[in-house]
């Protein structure tokens, strides 16, 4: 088992060497009548803007993360499998945002990465207040609310100041009744006294 260990580690390692020499010869030793067109010179065109920008396998965002975030686009990438480099281009523009110094210095530096780009910042509402709504009116009464249709209770009656008893007696409702009894008595009283002087 050991022995068998050891082969496959022998083995592992000499694909490793392999895999680096080859990816050494493809960045040193291009194929016979290759011409690079993937220059700064050759991108270059009247009415754009282009930088060159180094990279390699360990920072292979470098180019996007220095030059995208101001309009850039890759125009195109040079040969290299391990180490290359980037042509970014954009329109010129005078409207353009400019590239800071610190940023074009460090381009051919395909070794520095640099921090995340800020998010961008949203507008702040205004302060300033906003019209208030005019009051509304109070709501009219709604005729189905009973507050807005009861009616307001009448004074209580007052008794005649002058006059005769009888009068009074017939306009108060409560003793109409009794009036009325005492008027059926005294007709039927008078009643029996004709029929007695008759007899």
């Amino acid at each position: 088992m050991p022995a068998l260990y050891r082969s496959a580690l022998a083995l592992f390692s000499f694909a490793a060497t392999l895999g680096s020499a080859a990816l050494a010869s493809a960045d040193l030793a291009p194929p016979p009548g290759f011409v690079e067109t993937c220059t700064l010179e050759k991108q270059q065109s009247a009415g754009s803007e282009c930088f060159s920008c180094a990279a390699y396998y360990g920072n292979h965002e470098h180019c996007p993360d220095s030059l995208a975030q101001y309009g850039f686009t890759q125009s195109c990438r040079s040969r290299g499998a391990s180490v290359w480099s980037e042509v970014w281009c954009r329109k010129a523009a005078p409207s353009a945002a400019k590239v800071p110094p610190e940023i074009l210095g460090q381009l051919q530096n395909s070794a520095n990465k640099l921090p995340p780009a800020p998010p961008a910042v949203t507008p702040k509402p205004s302060l300033d207040p906003t019209p208030s709504a005019a009051p509304s009116a109070p709501p009219s009464p709604s005729l189905a609310d009973p507050a807005s249709t009861a009616v307001p209770p009448a004074p209580p009656p007052v008794p005649p100041q002058g006059g005769c008893m009888g009068c009074a007696i017939v306009r108060d409702k409560a003793s109409a009744p009794v009036l009325s009894l005492g008027l059926v008595a005294f007709g039927i009283a008078a009643l029996r006294r004709k029929r007695r002087l008759i007899r």
